[in-house]
């Protein structure tokens, strides 16, 4: 089973990197990407990742935002 990987970074190189980083692991695929965080939101919402590769600075939001986010949508209420 491949784990469900989420790159998050305004830069493509950044996450064309990622993608080739993690595809050394045959049970890591990066099945998400998104150019900002609150892209990555909408997509996790429907995704559930299970690891966020993430820039710490985004254009909309810092990756401590977007990670107090996820943990949100993870956490039932």
């Amino acid at each position: 089973m491949n784990a469900r990987i989420f790159s998050v970074d305004d830069f493509e190189s950044v996450r064309d990197g990622a993608k080739l980083a993690f595809q050394c692991q045959p049970e890591w695929q990066v099945v998400r990407e998104a150019a900002g965080g609150q892209p990555a939101l909408e997509s996790a919402a429907q995704h559930k990742p299970e690891l966020v590769f993430m820039h710490t600075e985004l254009p909309d939001f810092t990756g401590l935002e977007v990670c107090d986010r996820l943990l949100a949508l993870a956490s039932p209420l």
